[in-house]
């Protein structure tokens, strides 16, 4: 049932008729082997994408010929994440790219492609892949005879829930055992000492999907059992909202030639733009005209932002800030309210050159 609910096809994303295109924001290693021509041939050309692993210089926790587990994923995705991991990073969505690809990195990106019939081997849904973990180790404990009668009948019902509402009533109605003195009799039994979890909807999972996470929480909270040995749920529950809120993939191992189509950080905003759009309009014509493009090599117009940059020593000074507030508000609050107005304004500059640029694309045909 999850795997119809999270399914690949179900997420926003970029495809062809074979394969999946997946987005990489080149991060701070990939691009120290770029630029030591650890990873890239004589042409220029990246040849592969390495691991955290790869690059780990002490004795790591994870084998390079190690398969996937969830414990590795946690550790990839959780804050403060180990290096020594054989996970790379994708996401489906372009703006997540770009967010830590101008936040952190040097604004340089890639597309990973994947075979449709091969997705789920070497790039899984992080999300989806930590959730059915998550369900097989408590389908364990209840094979395994860890859980209380009264605990497996909780998880039933939770699995037999259909929508929010009743979601919450039945959490409501645990709650109310679990202040009472009912445990008092089970002194040989489970602690029902229920304690909720608070799991918030995330944007980019529809109403379905966030139901199947909210139920999974629930879950966690009545077996009071941790799922990976040392981590608390409650940590876990975070890291998968991580992988959701990112809506990642996770590729193991390299990233071979093959792989990887290189691709411009304007074609990464025109992708962004077209992922705006209202769920309500049809953009798959949109993202095939400019897959096509990518895949064909054409190139479109680059802009140089780099001369759209604040000034602190000669836009933040005292008479400047005078001048456009006349002295009613405070130096400070001039400084932010001048930041925001021109990291706004930098903002609709990089939208209208997208839009010009799919304009260009699509050579302005309406009806793409």
């Amino acid at each position: 049932m999850l795997d119809d609910i999270f399914n690949i096809e179900n997420f926003n994303i970029i495809s062809d008729e074979d394969n999946y295109y997946f987005f990489r924001a080149l991060n701070n290693a990939d691009n120290f082997d770029i630029d030591n021509y650890i990873t890239v041939g004589e042409n220029g050309n990246i040849l592969t994408i390495r691991t955290d692993r790869s690059r780990y210089d002490k004795t790591p926790k994870y084998k390079e010929d190690a398969t996937l587990s969830l414990e590795e994923i946690f550790d990839h995705i959780k804050v403060h994440h180990r290096t020594d991991t054989n996970c790379i990073s994708l996401s489906s969505n372009a703006n997540v790219s770009l967010l830590y690809g101008r936040e952190y990195y040097k604004d340089k990106y890639v597309l990973v492609k994947v075979p449709k019939k091969e997705f789920g081997q070497k790039v899984v849904n992080a999300g989806l892949y930590m959730m059915n973990q998550i369900q097989d180790k408590i389908n364990e404990f209840i094979n395994n005879g860890e859980l209380s009668n009264e605990a497996i009948s909780y998880l039933n019902s939770i699995d037999n829930v259909k929508s929010k509402q009743e979601l919450d009533n039945l959490i409501n109605s645990i709650k109310k055992v679990s202040q009472s003195d009912f445990y008092d009799d089970f002194e040989k039994g489970i602690n029902y000492n229920f304690s909720e979890t608070n799991s918030i909807n995330y944007m980019a999972l529809t109403d379905a999907q966030n139901l199947e996470k909210d139920k999974l929480v629930a879950k966690l909270d009545i077996i009071n059992k941790n799922i990976i040995p040392n981590v608390s749920n409650r940590f876990l529950i975070q890291t998968l909202g991580n992988a959701f809120s990112s809506l990642e993939l996770t590729h193991y191992g390299s990233i071979n030639k093959n792989e990887i189509v290189e691709i411009s950080k304007e074609f990464v905003d025109v992708f962004s733009l077209i992922q705006q759009l209202s769920s309500n309009y049809d953009s798959t014509p949109l993202k095939n005209e400019v897959l096509r493009s990518v895949l064909t090599n054409n190139n479109i117009k680059s802009f140089d932002y780099d001369s759209y940059e604040i000034n602190k020593d000669t836009d933040y000074t005292v008479d400047k800030m005078y001048e456009l507030t006349n002295g009613s508000v405070s130096y400070q609050d001039a400084i932010n309210m001048y930041k925001k107005s021109f990291y706004l304004s930098k903002s609709k500059l990089r939208t209208l050159n997208a839009v010009n640029n799919l304009k260009v694309i699509t050579n302005n045909n309406p009806s793409i």
